[in-house]
């Protein structure tokens, strides 16, 4: 980027975002992603994916659901309504993940194989943000069906065999490339030493769409 320009000038407007060179920054190696890049990129998975069989929420759910670290469905009730989604139609819900403000984690209700699954690069355990996934999914079942959706026989997957970040700043992108593994059945064909060309590539994504 040139110095000379404003960091306040946007470079994409697409999915109700209003991208900046700002934001775009954050794709320079060794820096930590934001909402607004993260939001791009898994808008447009949704964008390029074939069918509807798959849902991925921004950036916010997870957050709002939890905020104030206590849990609350009251306070996204009203999203799948907004959004037209009816959750219990879907083969797997993509759910980004913040943890303690510093580390992107990817969690997923995967409804075609009954379990919830857990993709952190750093490798910790996410049981906890999966209960309260799985609490949603229950509470959503009653406010939306009308009835009680079991999941006392769903497995809790916290992946292992996966890439693992090298640093402290990459976890945003490990994220997204788990994302477009998980959402499209692919394997993860990424590691550390190719996430500053992906971050080149992104960059090319914002500025082109």
């Amino acid at each position: 980027w040139e110095e000379s320009l404003d960091e306040n000038d946007i470079v994409c407007s697409e999915f109700n975002l209003a991208i900046t060179r700002r934001h775009v920054r954050c794709l320079e190696d060794g820096e930590w992603l934001n909402d607004e890049v993260i939001n791009f990129f898994l808008q447009k998975m949704m964008q390029r994916k074939t069918n509807s069989s798959i849902y991925i929420w921004n950036t916010h759910f997870y957050a709002k659901l939890m905020e104030g670290d206590k849990y609350g469905y009251s306070r996204v009730k009203r999203w799948t309504k907004r959004k037209k989604v009816d959750v219990f139609s879907l083969d797997k819900i993509l759910v980004p993940v913040n943890v303690g403000g510093v580390h992107w984690t990817l969690a997923v209700v995967n409804l075609r194989d009954q379990r919830f699954e857990y993709y952190d690069s750093l490798g910790h355990d996410g049981t906890a943000v999966l209960q309260n996934l799985e609490q949603w999914l229950r509470d959503e079942s009653v406010n939306k069906k009308k009835k009680e959706f079991e999941t006392f026989d769903w497995e809790f997957i916290i992946a292992k065999d996966i890439p693992h970040q090298e640093n402290s700043c990459d976890c945003g992108m490990f994220m997204c490339y788990f994302a477009d593994a998980v959402g499209f059945d692919k394997p993860f064909k990424f590691s550390q030493r190719h996430i500053s060309y992906l971050r080149r590539r992104l960059v090319v994504d914002i500025c082109s769409s």
